[in-house]
């Protein structure tokens, strides 16, 4: 099992964080998602091809239909299974800033800076949302800042996460000014 969570420490105040995806046996199951989305654009595209459906306009819109939704498909598994096998976020401790950034490989998808002063109460908290009727909830590392509620580190283990608030975090557990 790979390892979830690295610190680096740059000085005696500033941390690197990196934060890893789990990699769960459903992952592996999800690949094939994108293969069977794939087949059924191919699939469609033949059916098209054979049935000639340039003289009739509800059939071409109702393959083209299919076809798009099965790229949808295909681009949306592929990117989740890429996140969890490549993507990470960091947690950059700078000495006025706390950084978090998503990446994927070394390509980064969203920067998120913060004002040091202004971060508060980081805790560990469970997110909860529902997704089609079912309850889910997921822990992770949660801060105040200003009016809004930031987290971060989403599918840590309790554990871990209690680590890294009584370590380089420990200074974001109380209020700062």
């Amino acid at each position: 099992m790979r390892q979830r969570v690295s610190i680096s420490r740059k000085t005696d105040t500033d941390y690197e964080i990196t934060v890893r995806p789990s990699i769960r046996p459903l992952t592996f199951v999800l690949l094939g998602v994108p293969v069977v989305a794939f087949v059924i654009f191919g699939l469609t595209a033949a059916l098209a091809a054979v049935l000639d459906v340039n003289s009739n306009w509800p059939e071409r819109l109702f393959f083209v239909g299919w076809a798009a939704l099965g790229m949808l498909l295909a681009a949306y598994f592929t990117f989740m299974i890429l996140w969890r096998a490549i993507g990470r976020e960091v947690l950059d401790i700078g000495p006025t800033e706390l950084t978090i950034r998503y990446q994927l490989g070394q390509r980064e998808l969203k920067v998120r800076v913060f004002d040091i002063p202004k971060v508060r109460n980081m805790r560990l908290q469970k997110l909860r949302y529902t997704a089609k009727s079912h309850p889910f909830a997921h822990h992770a590392i949660f801060f105040d800042y200003g009016d809004r509620e930031i987290h971060f580190g989403l599918r840590l283990p309790p554990k871990e996460i209690q680590s890294l608030l009584d370590g380089p975090l420990r200074v974001f557990t109380t209020s700062h000014g």
